[in-house]
């Protein structure tokens, strides 16, 4: 195929790489790509040298192994990674495999894949068998260095018959990248701006949860462990109020998602429990039992009993809600208890009507009754937030989608399928 005919699809592509590299350059030094955005970078560069990985390519070596790549005579592609890739899930990390049968199920459209993730190398292939040629490049090469591997390997291939679409389907298939792409791009803007939200959200709540904490702590500090009144059984309820502090206080101090926030007001509902059990004791009465904490204000700790509440609003319907027993006492004599207030653009609001921002904070404190969250919450502007949908993206269970999951399918007759990997370990080299 002759320059002039790819020209214009070059051209295309050219510009596509332009939009690409200005999209991927404002991500976050310290963000660990998902499996889509290096199958993005793959489809612009077949060879993604992340200057991070253990094992990473020298620039000279890299471009070296470009211009081999681009004489292969065949779709070929590249990836040397830090070994922190395999970490693409919330649980234990994906084997070197897994990630090599992902990236190529996310790249599309079939080829070659070399993978050097940490200090081990694979190789597979959707055209052809490539794992004696694999197994042979790693034996013969590994002493040298993961470029001499790579190159080795992809001289093999490249010797190795493959079948190439024509000319015309070239066009076609180059037509079909540029839309993936562009798609692509689509999808990672949309993400980065998911992630720009949750940062704002995250640091609108962290200075609630860092009063919430202070709160805690100095109603904590009000015991004594050496106090005669202390039981055994009470000594052990505030270790796990000292626990629960100390877990709230590193988790907030750390905020990474929306989940953290469940996991530290959480804690705190756990440790404010624990302190209502000793205080009884202390006081000769019997531990409360394990209730929601006060909807008016969770930092009142244990609820006393269900309330009759309208939601501020006279006309509105009331519905029950949890309540300490000052709070209820309020309600009792036709008062309206202090709400938790918190800032929302330079506005002091009750926490249920400070925006989706709060419902994490709120799951997290109600977590022990979660299936009537929607029933508490009747009312206010956290209630939509609690519907199951809302409340999976709240809490961050629907983190870490982007990875894919190819699961261990056939693609197209090559190693992958057939769990046919060649390559090695590098041995810590």
């Amino acid at each position: 195929m002759t320059a002039q005919r790819w020209s214009a699809p070059l051209l295309l592509l050219t510009l596509l790489v332009t939009a690409v590299l200005w999209v991927t350059s404002g991500a976050p030094a310290h963000a660990q790509p998902s499996v889509n955005e290096i199958a993005t970078a793959l489809r612009v560069d077949p060879v993604l040298n992340d200057p991070l990985a253990e094992n990473a390519l020298t620039p000279g070596q890299a471009t070296e192994l470009r211009a081999q790549v681009a004489t292969a005579g065949q779709p070929i592609y590249v990836a040397v990674l830090p070994a922190s890739a395999l970490n693409q899930t919330a649980g234990d990390p994906i084997t070197p495999d897994e990630l090599l049968s992902s990236i190529e199920a996310s790249v599309g459209g079939g080829g070659t894949f070399a993978l050097v993730v940490g200090d081990s190398f694979r190789a597979g292939s959707s055209l052809q068998s490539v794992t004696a040629a694999a197994n042979e490049a790693f034996a013969s090469q590994s002493s040298n260095g993961p470029y001499a591997v790579l190159s080795t390997f992809v001289a093999a291939v490249s010797d190795q018959p493959a079948d190439t679409p024509s000319s015309g389907m070239g066009i076609v298939v180059l037509v079909l990248l540029a839309i993936g792409i562009v798609i692509a791009l689509v999808l990672l803007r949309a993400r980065r701006s998911r992630r720009r939200l949750e940062q704002r959200r995250l640091a609108q709540v962290g200075a609630t949860l860092t009063e919430d904490i202070t709160e805690f702590g100095e109603r904590l500090g009000q015991f004594n462990q050496a106090d005669d009144r202390l039981s055994d059984s009470s000594r052990q309820d505030l270790a796990v109020a000292l626990d629960a502090y100390s877990t709230a206080s590193a988790t907030s101090a750390a905020l990474q998602s929306e989940a953290d926030i469940v996991r530290t007001t959480r804690a705190l509902d756990d440790g404010r429990y624990a302190l209502a059990r000793a205080d009884a004791q202390m006081s000769g009465h019997e531990p409360p039992a394990r209730r929601p904490p006060c909807f008016f204000d969770p930092r009142h700790g244990v609820s006393f009993a269900d309330v009759s509440w309208h939601g501020g609003h006279v006309s509105a319907p009331a519905h029950a809600v949890p309540a300490c027993a000052e709070c209820a006492t309020i309600i009792s004599t036709g008062g309206e208890p202090p709400a938790r207030q918190v800032e929302v653009d330079g506005q002091m609001r009750p926490y249920w009507n400070a925006g989706p921002a709060y419902a994490p904070y709120a799951r997290g404190y109600f977590d022990n009754v979660a299936g009537l969250l929607p029933a508490i919450f009747m009312g206010t502007m956290l209630a939509q937030a609690f519907t199951m949908p809302a409340a999976m993206a709240s809490t961050g269970m629907a983190a870490g989608i982007d990875g894919g999951g190819f699961g261990g399918g056939d693609f197209g007759g090559g190693d992958f399928g057939s769990g046919g990997f060649g390559g090695g370990d590098f041995g810590g080299m």
